[in-house]
């Protein structure tokens, strides 16, 4: 594919800045996301970006009219592997207890099943992300307290609440 950049001031085309980009025609891939031990926000969080790769809400690319594609996705399986029932995420529930990978009791479940097992652990695991974003703070969950240029003044540099009537207090 072919574009030429566009100038911000002109507003037309860039003399001399075509460029091209090449595009796969209806490419498949197998991915593998690996997660030990993951906390159940993090669960709801894939949960939501999977959920929306299947509705075709997920699109490639950059710019709005490149015309990349959707991502997609189909036959989901979650390998789901733990010693003991007790270390399982939240709400879920072995189908059967018998299926073993060297020590780990492991069970398969598809996408559609876990959105409509009856248990529904994945109503669990996206409460607790949306609890874990609704608590969000910027500036409250750094890593760092303090840096070498703005010492001990990191928490201020961002306000806690941003009051959109008083444009003053951003």
């Amino acid at each position: 594919m072919d574009f030429l950049a566009i100038d911000r001031f002109t507003g037309g085309g860039k003399e001399g800045a075509k460029f091209d980009a090449v595009v796969l025609w209806q490419p498949s891939f197998k991915v593998q996301i690996f997660i030990e031990n993951p906390r159940e926000w993090q669960l709801g969080w894939i949960m939501l970006v999977l959920k929306d790769m299947k509705d075709g809400l997920l699109s490639i690319g950059y710019g709005q009219n490149k015309w990349f594609g959707k991502a997609t996705t189909k036959n989901e399986e979650f390998k789901i592997s733990a010693i003991s029932e007790i270390f399982l995420p939240g709400g879920l529930k072995l189908k059967t207890n018998d299926k073993f990978e060297g020590i780990f009791n492991t069970e398969t479940f598809g996408l559609n099943e876990l959105l409509d097992n009856a248990d529904k652990p994945v109503d669990i695991w996206i409460n607790e992300f949306n609890s874990i974003l609704k608590d969000f703070k910027r500036g409250n969950n750094l890593a760092f307290k303090s840096d070498t240029y703005f010492g001990n003044d990191i928490f201020n540099l961002y306000p806690k609440e941003v009051n959109y009537e008083n444009p003053e207090s951003i």
